[in-house]
């Protein structure tokens, strides 16, 4: 387990606190992340299983937050499979706590984008705080 191999693994196990951030792409958001995330998973590092408890996460953080961008209105929507994903991912983790703050509906024309992105950036600065 000592291969540089695992290293992200390794040093996502030890994180206090995650933050990952990445826009909205294709119901999603860019493949990389996702490769990144299959990296991390690694039994007997970021996870582990027994007999008795099945799967479950080892990891130190206590709070996990995604920061995204968003063209659409999507904000609930159950078309935004990445925020899913990665809440899921943070409970598989061990992760108790996970949110999320975005930027939603900057190419919608719905209101100005700067609008959108004070309210985004004011959340942030409040999540912060206690994050």
């Amino acid at each position: 387990m000592d291969h540089p191999r695992f290293r992200y693994a390794h040093r996502f196990q030890r994180a206090e606190r995650i933050v990952i951030a990445a826009p909205f792409w294709d119901l999603s958001f860019p493949a990389l992340l996702k490769v990144y995330i299959e990296n991390l998973c690694v039994q007997g590092i970021t996870f582990d299983c027994d007999e008795k408890n099945g799967c479950f996460g080892v990891c130190r953080a206590e709070k996990m937050l995604f920061l995204t961008t968003r063209g659409g209105a999507l904000e609930g929507s159950a078309m935004d499979n990445g925020t899913k994903y990665l809440g899921d991912m943070a409970r598989f983790f061990g992760i108790p706590s996970f949110s999320w703050i975005a930027a939603d509906a900057l190419d919608a024309g719905l209101e100005p984008v700067e609008t959108i992105l004070t309210r985004a950036i004011a959340r942030a600065q409040e999540t912060a705080r206690t994050f």
